[in-house]
């Protein structure tokens, strides 16, 4: 999606502001390419995010401007990311980039229980420490591949998260609470 902005003439590397509106792996990949491309990203997150997912984000130089909790979330964060942009002027800034993923991808619903569920099956049955991201990717294939349309197709899933950026995430809550009670023998 950058190379696509980039090839329209929309956003210029060294000059324009990237600003999006995550809860984790959309900016982790933009951060990832803002780095390598030496654009500006600014992201604004909820606070529900993982502390993980910041420190990854941070590793690759993206700024975090904000964080909310409540119930007006994502209403909240996104008035957050036009004051940015108005900050800066829509001149060097592109936000929503995320949008751009949308338009390509089929909708399929997935639960945040569903997705939850799926990485932790994917822990135990398959061998793969999967984020909550990952479980949602998964559940998402495997209900397409149950429509009657891709009968005898093959489904390819790319897993966007690992594990590693979950340990402090309700993914892993059982099981911390499990280690944090164990005692020495």
């Amino acid at each position: 999606m950058i190379k696509d902005a980039e090839d329209k003439g929309l956003i210029t590397s060294g000059k324009t502001t990237l600003i999006e509106l995550t809860s984790g792996n959309t900016g982790i990949g933009l951060a990832f390419i803002a780095a390598l491309k030496a654009y500006k990203l600014l992201l604004v997150m909820p606070a529900s995010c993982s502390l993980e997912r910041r420190i990854i984000l941070r590793a690759f130089g993206a700024e975090i401007h904000y964080e909310t909790t409540g119930p007006e979330i994502w209403r909240d964060s996104a008035g957050k990311v036009d004051a940015l942009v108005a900050g800066i002027g829509t001149g060097g800034t592109i936000s929503g980039a995320g949008k751009f993923l949308k338009k390509q991808n089929p909708e399929i619903k997935v639960s945040d229980e569903e997705a939850i569920e799926t990485a932790k099956q994917l822990a135990l049955k398959e061998g793969l420490l999967m984020g909550i991201s990952s479980g949602a990717a998964a559940a998402a294939a495997i209900k397409l591949a149950k429509r009657p349309e891709n009968a005898g197709k093959l489904i390819a899933v790319v897993f966007p998260s690992f594990g590693e950026r979950y340990p402090s995430t309700i993914l892993f809550e059982s099981i911390r609470h499990e280690v944090e009670q164990m005692t020495v023998d």
